[in-house]
């Protein structure tokens, strides 16, 4: 189980900043650092994320200890004081979850956001990992479960196949035929910005490269980069609307 605390962390310059803090098995903390800059070049709302050091019995964290013994790593993202879909359900009833869909159903960046997933092979997300308090306040967070699980390897890695889009588990259904042909056009925009993302320089800035074994960064620079292609139809799957055309 992955252990979450919410706290201050503090910067090497003397900055502290209010934070979420995850104790994340290495292939998770690589992803979801990826994800963030993944996300964040594509000027997607994604809190700023960091690699973060604990020292050692500061906080109870366990999964990617350092090598000299003197604490563990943990990835940080930063407080954006905004509860999550579910959280806001469960506070305020099912009424407000539904005026806050509407809201999500009209957002700008919907389409872009199944599009993302698709890329990204995000298997989890469900209303508890998107971040929501009316619609110019709107964020994406936990994407440990990208690139296709929390424990990929390599040879999971497909990327022609579909994997779960859980955005057509519980949102699509919600949409009306024309809200789905407009996101998937949507998405078919963003898919083109997709693919001027600089992968490797990507990998580099996420730390990802370092934190996985050297054939887990190559194959999945690999996946990235050539999934690009596949993303529209895959965005057109999950949006139910897979015999469109772009």
């Amino acid at each position: 189980m992955n252990e979450t605390y919410k706290g201050f962390v503090r910067f090497a310059d003397g900055r502290r900043r209010h934070a979420i803090i995850k104790d994340l098995n290495q292939t998770q903390l690589a992803n979801e650092l990826l994800a963030s800059v993944l996300g964040k070049a594509l000027q997607l709302p994604v809190p700023d994320s960091y690699l973060g050091v604990v020292p050692t019995d500061v906080l109870p964290v366990s999964k990617v200890k350092l090598s000299d013994g003197s604490g563990h790593l943990v990835f940080v993202s930063a407080d954006v004081a905004t509860p999550n879909l579910t959280q806001q359900v469960t506070t305020h009833g099912d009424f407000v979850g539904l005026l806050l869909i509407e809201e999500l159903k009209k957002w700008l960046n919907l389409g872009a956001l199944y599009a993302f997933d698709s890329w990204i092979a995000n298997t989890d997300r469900h209303p508890g990992n998107l971040l929501i308090d009316g619609p110019n306040n709107i964020w994406l967070i936990d994407h440990g479960h990208a690139f296709t699980g929390p424990g990929w390897e390599p040879g999971d890695l497909d990327p022609v196949a579909a994997y779960q889009n859980k955005l057509a588990l519980w949102l699509t259904a919600r949409l009306s035929a024309s809200q789905k042909s407009e996101k998937v056009n949507d998405a078919g925009v963003f898919a083109t910005r997709i693919g001027s993302v600089a992968i490797p320089d990507a990998l580099q800035n996420s730390l990802a490269d370092r934190l996985l074994p050297t054939d887990h960064a190559k194959a999945l620079k690999d996946f990235l980069m050539q999934r690009v292609q596949h993303v529209p139809r895959h965005a057109k799957e999950a949006l139910g609307v897979p015999g469109l055309t772009l």
